[in-house]
């Protein structure tokens, strides 16, 4: 308690090593205030505010001020659909617990995640570009909690309300770097880095290892069949880096699920931790940081990297003990 407190009463940038996604609603910015020299920003800020959501904790007093009226807490069910693509916006989430997953559908049904938020973002992001229409579906994958307000009173309210705005935009930009990676990811790599990546992620925005998810969710949110996920998942355990029951996966060994996924996480991992601490994009610092951190990794430049063969073969999932070979890697098809 007394070297928590002194870290406070120093703000000191070493507060940053400390979790940030359990106290990220005050510490963060305490520490851009005095790095941005603005203490007027530090002075509205409201350490006692803690709504669980990244966008509106970090809201300045008197913005927060202006939106509260019109903000409603909310539960959101598992498998509910809260916005239809094509359709105009009603209203924007910001969500606390629980996880959200943007889907596409073909005209034969079949469906795919092309992008998800939890804590760090909202639902909407179309109005912040004067776009009234959903281009997707949303739809809860992860049941919980959050906010939400009329589309018409947000649109209001971002006029006067520019730190709203700017960490709208911010959000913006990370599910941009999420939805190309993600294309990507889906194109290039094997079902065991998809689903390790897709894990990783998920953990990262609920701020727990346990997700309530089935195998059926899972093949959607990572584009492949339910056997390779089913698969895949008998892969992983066996291994020890997750442990999954009856719509419940547990990840075990995060470091080794790291190991094991490929560079597309860290890539949007790393814009995940830029956007909490409100850093710049894709900095030659970041680059540098990250050969030092990964000497395994050749990191080309605007920050993405490349996994040597010898790395990518070390990825692979091991077969348990006593079996002879490797289990064959899993494909989408």
């Amino acid at each position: 308690m007394e070297s928590h407190i002194c870290c406070r009463l120093h703000l000191s940038f070493k507060y940053l090593c400390l979790s940030i996604h359990e106290e990220y609603q005050t510490k963060v910015f305490i520490v851009r205030s005095l790095a941005n020299g603005d203490g007027n920003n530090m002075a509205n800020f409201s350490e006692d505010r803690q709504l669980g959501n990244f966008i509106l904790d970090s809201l300045p007093e008197d913005e927060y001020s202006l939106i509260e009226p019109y903000l409603q807490r909310t539960v959101l069910e598992k498998n509910q659909v809260i916005m239809h693509s094509y359709q105009p916006i009603e209203r924007v989430y910001f969500p606390t617990t629980a996880l959200v997953s943007w889907t596409q559908s073909t005209v034969s049904g079949e469906t795919v995640e092309v992008g998800s938020a939890g804590f760090e973002g909202m639902v909407g992001t179309p109005l912040l570009l004067n776009c009234q229409i959903a281009p997707c579906d949303v739809e809860v994958i992860i049941a919980g909690e959050g906010y939400q307000i009329s589309a018409q009173a947000f649109v209001c309210l971002l006029k006067k309300c520019p730190t709203l705005q700017q960490k709208g935009m911010g959000f913006t930009y990370l599910k941009m770097t999420q939805i190309i990676q993600s294309s990507l990811c889906s194109r290039f790599h094997t079902t065991e880095q998809r689903l390790c990546r897709w894990l990783l992620s998920a953990s990262d925005r609920v701020k727990t290892p346990e997700l309530l998810l089935t195998r059926d969710n899972l093949a959607t949110t990572i584009g492949a069949r339910r056997p390779a996920v089913s698969i895949v998942s008998g892969i992983l355990q066996t291994a020890g880096l997750i442990r999954t029951r009856r719509g419940k996966v547990t990840i075990l060994d995060r470091p080794a699920m790291e190991n094991a996924t490929c560079e597309c996480y860290r890539i949007v991992k790393q814009e995940f931790d830029r956007y909490l601490l409100g850093q710049k994009q894709g900095t030659r610092q970041s680059v540098e940081a990250e050969r030092a951190t990964h000497p395994d990794i050749n990191v080309l430049p605007y920050g993405h990297p490349s996994v040597s063969p010898e790395v990518r073969l070390r990825q692979r999932v091991a077969s348990p003990p006593g079996e002879e070979g490797n289990l064959p890697l899993a494909t989408s098809h």
